[in-house]
């Protein structure tokens, strides 16, 4: 992806262009033509939507706002892209997520997830979660300088998507079948004496 993520399926009314095909005509298959890079996202399981990417867009730092916790007492601070336009960027341009950190990907309902690592700057971890379990893992995916770059899922539903540095689900010994408990972060209150 210009992120890591191929989705959501349900992009009503956002203002960008999309084209459907049938799966049978088109399959992981992206284009580049002035400036911008058709993203191709898997709908259902029956259709595909290509969506512009515009070429050396920023990267996103979205604010810490969950953070996952494990059985083990670990827990990650979450940036959380739940608006399809968080999604549609990702990890894309990024460096290197640090330890102890991820990006949460919660979607309305569970669905066959795709996603791809195109222009993103550095491999991940993504843990495909339906039911606050892990029912995959694609470790250590590679980045995708050109097009056109493989998709990464399974092949059931899931609700969620946990990207994560590559070797942090290993070192955190997150497997599937593995439960992830997302809770909003802990709100920091300004002091009454330097509040406007």
């Amino acid at each position: 992806m210009p992120q890591a993520w191929l989705g959501p399926q349900d992009q009503a009314g956002t203002g960008l262009s999309k084209t459907s095909f049938s799966k049978t005509s088109l399959s992981r298959t992206a284009f580049s033509r002035t400036g911008f890079s058709l993203a191709l996202v898997q709908v259902g399981l029956s259709c595909f939507v290509l969506w512009p990417v515009r070429a050396g867009s920023p990267p996103q730092h979205l604010p810490l706002e969950a953070r996952c916790c494990l059985a083990s007492g670990d827990c990650l601070q979450l940036e959380v892209a739940d608006e399809p336009e968080e999604q549609r960027l990702g990890m894309m341009q990024r460096q290197a997520l640090p330890k102890g950190r991820g990006m949460w990907f919660p979607f309305k309902s569970a669905r066959r997830l795709r996603f791809w690592m195109h222009k993103t700057l550095a491999p991940l971890d993504m843990l495909f979660v339906n039911q606050g379990r892990v029912i995959a893992i694609e470790a250590a995916v590679p980045v995708c300088s050109n097009l056109p770059c493989r998709s990464y899922g399974p092949a059931q539903d899931a609700e969620a998507v946990l990207e994560l540095g590559s070797g942090e689900a290993a070192r955190l010994g997150i497997r599937v079948g593995t439960e992830l408990r997302i809770e909003p972060q802990p709100s920091q209150s300004i002091p009454q004496s330097i509040r406007p």
